[in-house]
């Protein structure tokens, strides 16, 4: 009887210390998939930056055509998978993440390094498209920026040729700041259609459609 006992113990001991070794194997994976996760972007980013830079060296420097419809698809989908893979970090890590934070930094350079290229593309190309300035917050007003989010999706899908560049307002950057001055923005959601028309929340589709110049062009 006494040794079944020893045994019943031993048992619940072995289970103890295999079922903590799995959880700490568990916790060790997430941190290293997270850290996998984190180098991808960083990569990506990168790539991204050095892609984008090197396009406007060519027209700007080398005088090439910058009317390359395949280099536009190109850096802009790569700007939009950029955007989602950050999205996917705030959901898993928080969106006061340090790491998620620089990496949100980063990603503004590049939304305005990518907006001075489509100007450029736009006084030269064709066909045209339109940007749309988007200032949310994810501190104050929240579900208004994700009801103002929801509205952009909308109009994007009812015209490709428009190219939204979403900025954190809350972001601790210079470079955000002085996009907001620049604006004039103090309350958000706002949208800044080719930064020249500002539209305060609550706006809809046919709001923001009214102010599109190649949905104007298309229509005359």
């Amino acid at each position: 009887m006494l040794e079944r006992e020893v045994q019943s113990k031993k048992r619940y001991v072995w289970a103890f210390v295999i079922g903590t070794i799995l959880f700490f194997l568990i916790i060790a994976l997430s941190y290293f998939f997270t850290f996998v996760r984190f180098q991808s972007i960083t990569d990506l980013q990168t790539t991204s930056a050095y892609s984008l830079f090197e396009k406007k060296v060519d027209y700007t420097f080398f005088n090439e055509n910058i009317c390359s419809a395949e280099n536009f698809r190109s850096l802009t989908e790569s700007l939009a998978y950029q955007g989602r893979t950050l999205e996917n970090l705030e959901s898993k890590f928080g969106k006061d993440d340090v790491g998620v934070l620089e990496r949100k930094k980063f990603y503004t350079v590049l939304l305005l390094e990518h907006l001075d290229y489509v100007n450029s593309y736009n006084s030269r190309c064709s066909p045209k498209f339109d940007s749309i300035l988007f200032f949310y917050s994810n501190e104050l007003n929240l579900d208004d920026s994700n009801d103002a989010g929801k509205v952009l999706d909308a109009a994007y899908s009812l015209d490709e040729n428009i190219l939204i560049y979403s900025f954190d307002s809350d972001l601790n950057s210079t470079l955000v700041q002085k996009l907001k001055d620049k604006f004039n923005v103090i309350n958000v959601p706002v949208v800044i259609i080719n930064e020249n028309k500002t539209l305060t929340w609550p706006f809809s589709v046919n709001d923001i459609e009214k102010y599109l110049d190649t949905t104007n062009n298309s229509s005359q």
